[in-house]
């Protein structure tokens, strides 16, 4: 039963850091996506 609950454990873990993860990636494409923007607007 110890190895099955300890099994769970990291698996909610690999799930919440795997959120986590996609998170900080989308927030950060997003802000490239408009970091880009403004450079265009500014042009060279």
């Amino acid at each position: 039963t110890t190895n099955k609950t300890k099994k769970t454990f990291l698996t909610t873990i690999r799930r919440k850091y795997a959120n986590k993860v996609s998170k900080v990636i989308l927030d950060n494409v997003s802000g490239y996506a408009e970091t880009g923007q403004m450079l265009a607007i500014m042009g060279p």
